[in-house]
């Protein structure tokens, strides 16, 4: 059995805590290349997106690069659930909040 634990207090976490689709730009960098090493026509963006205590890296859209601020705020635009696999995947990306 895996147990769960805070990382702050180190204190046993024994029930699932919704933290919500939305969180803010905390930082991120933009992507030249593809998997196999060749270049992008555009580069894409990442971002650390951060969530109540923590947060995740995903892919950033609906931004210029121009656009991007540090502290906007985003939130997850994710997959119908018929097509949601159970992975991080199941978010196609964030988005900024309109």
């Amino acid at each position: 059995p895996l147990t769960l634990f805070c990382q702050q207090c180190l204190a046993e976490l024994d029930e699932i805590q919704d933290v919500g689709l939305q969180g803010e730009i905390y930082s991120y960098t933009l992507l030249y290349r593809n998997f196999d090493g060749s270049f992008r026509k555009d580069p894409q963006i990442i971002a650390f997106i951060k969530i109540a205590d923590g947060g995740l890296i995903h892919r950033l859209e609906g931004l210029q690069i121009d656009q991007i601020r540090i502290g906007t705020l985003v939130a997850a635009d994710i997959k119908p659930k018929e097509e949601r696999i159970g992975s991080i995947l199941d978010i196609h990306a964030f988005k900024p909040l309109d």
